[in-house]
């Protein structure tokens, strides 16, 4: 389980690699002009770091992680999501981000062997074919997560996201509709199941009602 101190050295990173972040407290800076205020020559007229001083750098540091993590679509999901699912192991000689074997990585041989199963679309395609007896099961050894994100700057959609191996999400995004309650609880149990369940079979989807609609 991440500490205190991953969580804070990874929303750091998390923030200085978005240079174009729209929080405007990221980008404020310390400033002491109070000191003109008070009477004295400005910046330069003390080197005391009063409680006063450390008080503002303190304020500045809290209103800008608060702003942070209160953007939970952007900054805090995605930083909670990958950190909880990334490999226990640091990575060495044989790093455990190459596994699973990317499809890119595999051989065309590789490739003809598994048929359909060696392409994304294919695969899920496989599910929905009559008396299909795949599946589609969780890697050994990877961690799993997924997220319900609601957007209100979207019509109240919900952003579904699935996380895993400390990667980026793959995400649903459920539209607000006459059907969006009975949508919300299929794509709960859709992201539950894959996250921690069974391997993904045509019985489960048929269960759930999810057809192939060629998207």
């Amino acid at each position: 389980a991440p500490s205190a101190s991953d969580l804070i050295a990874r929303l750091s990173e998390a923030l200085l690699l978005d240079p174009t972040s729209v929080l405007d407290t990221l980008h404020r800076r310390y400033s002491d002009d109070h000191d003109s205020e008070n009477g004295t020559d400005g910046p330069s007229a003390s080197s005391f770091l009063s409680p006063q001083v450390k008080g503002e750098m303190k304020k500045l540091i809290l209103d800008a992680v608060q702003q942070a993590l209160e953007d939970d679509e952007n900054i805090l999901d995605p930083l909670v999501g990958k950190i909880v699912t990334e490999p226990n192991r640091a990575p060495g000689g044989d790093s455990l981000l190459s596994y699973p074997i990317p499809l890119g990585a595999m051989d065309d041989e590789w490739k003809e062997e598994l048929g359909v199963w060696a392409n994304p679309t294919t695969a899920v395609e496989q599910l929905f074919q009559k008396e299909s007896s795949g599946c589609l099961r969780r890697a050994e050894g990877v961690a799993f997560a997924w997220s319900r994100v609601d957007e209100s700057n979207y019509g109240s959609s919900s952003r579904f996201r699935m996380y895993a191996h400390g990667r980026s999400p793959i995400e649903l995004v459920v539209r607000n509709d006459d059907r969006q309650a009975e949508t919300l609880e299929i794509a709960s149990r859709l992201m539950e199941r894959i996250a921690n369940g069974p391997p993904l079979d045509q019985n489960f989807l048929l269960q759930l009602g999810v057809e192939n609609d060629g998207t």
